[in-house]
């Protein structure tokens, strides 16, 4: 059996700066009653604890979690700055799922969740952990490490170029390797591949059940950070079905790694001596080919006066101004235009937003980036 599901994610929630001046001193109390009240938290995990102490680059943290399952809701209220970080860790996050299901929604998945939270405002993804399980595919990590050592199995990655097998980091106890690292733990794709089986069984955890009745369960995390989990973001709030989202998260996966073993003499069709794995072929078919590729850089980091231009779109004032000119034409909508350039004047501006100006003055505005090229 392979399920695919989403482990745990980071998200990042933009400040919306009309609420922000509207609310002042009573922001962040604001946005965090509309977080609970969505999640359905306080009725699912009673009130938070607020820490405290910060971490550095928030300085008030909310913890919905208990015991080592953590849910933080951080943000820091000495400048916007830093705007405000969601963070599901994962045993939270599959504690949570398994509580909305029994006192609230049985059908709820985390493409629910995301499309919940998504309606805070502006968000983007900062983390995203895909779980691949590989239960009873007698897919056995220290088999499968030592093929990786014999280069009787490779990985290759989004550039088509074989990883080498001194690359991979081998952990394990009794000369029996439970656990693969592929990349380095910072960079923005990272691959974890460990015997999930001897885990649960070790913690005694949750899924205690399905580790003892399951001859082998082999479990592959991809963790996505930086501009993979910023570009996936909005290809997962396009989805409008969670068969969509499954298959956004599967080809993630499939668009950074690909697993090879070597070829068969009666194998027809191989790659430079190599054939697909079975567990990979399978993952492919379930997508029928439609692998989606995640960017990298589409060009430049999108600023932050990008990205508030962009949130007109979000918040409904680009529509305003679309039937402002429907209704009475361009010169209509410049003589709105020339309104705001009047009545902007009178605006109270605070220390973020001077600090913010001076920012804006050194960097090429979006609007003037095409005229430069």
């Amino acid at each position: 059996m392979i399920d695919i599901n989403v482990d745990q994610f980071t998200l990042t929630l933009y400040v919306n700066e009309d609420e922000f001046i509207s609310y002042d001193e009573y922001y962040y109390i604001y946005i965090r009653s509309r977080f609970n009240k969505i999640l359905h938290l306080n009725e699912l995990f009673g009130e938070p604890v607020h820490l405290p102490y910060g971490d550095g680059w928030y300085n008030q943290i909310y913890d919905y979690g208990f015991d080592e399952r953590h849910l933080f809701f951080k943000y820091n209220d000495e400048t916007i700055d830093n705007q405000i970080s969601i963070v599901f860790h994962a045993e939270t996050l599959k504690e949570y799922l398994r509580s909305y299901r029994n006192k609230i929604d049985s059908s709820i998945t985390v493409f629910d969740l995301l499309k919940k939270l998504s309606t805070l405002g502006v968000v983007r993804l900062s983390r995203l952990d895909i779980a691949i399980d590989l239960i009873n595919e007698q897919v056995l990590v220290d088999d499968m490490a030592k093929a990786i050592n014999d280069y009787d199995i490779v990985v290759k990655n989004s550039r088509d170029s074989i990883i080498a097998a001194d690359s991979i980091q081998q952990i394990g106890s009794g000369g029996r390797v439970e656990t693969m690292y592929i990349n380095k733990r910072k960079s923005a794709s990272f691959l974890r591949i460990y015997d999930k089986k001897v885990e649960v069984e070790r913690k005694e955890s949750a899924d205690l059940k399905t580790a003892i009745e399951s001859e082998n369960w082999t479990r592959i995390e991809l963790e996505l950070k930086k501009y993979y989990a910023h570009n996936i973001t909005d290809l997962i709030l396009e989805c409008e079905t969670v068969e969509q989202f499954n298959k956004i998260i599967l080809s993630a996966f499939l668009d950074k790694f690909k697993f090879l073993k070597r070829a068969n003499e009666d194998d027809e069709t191989t790659d430079n001596g190599y054939i697909e794995m079975t567990f990979y072929k399978k993952l492919k078919e379930i997508l029928n080919g439609e692998v989606t590729h995640l960017m990298a850089h589409k060009r430049q980091r999108v600023t932050d006066l990008e990205r508030k231009y962009n949130h007109l779109n979000n918040n409904g004032t680009m529509r305003l101004f679309r039937m402002i000119k429907e209704a009475y034409g361009e010169e209509g909508l410049r003589e709105v235009f020339e309104l705001i350039n009047k009545d902007c004047e009178v605006v109270q501006l605070n220390r973020d937003h001077l600090r913010f100006i001076e920012q804006l003055k050194n960097e090429t505005p979006f609007f003037r980036q095409e005229e430069e090229h």
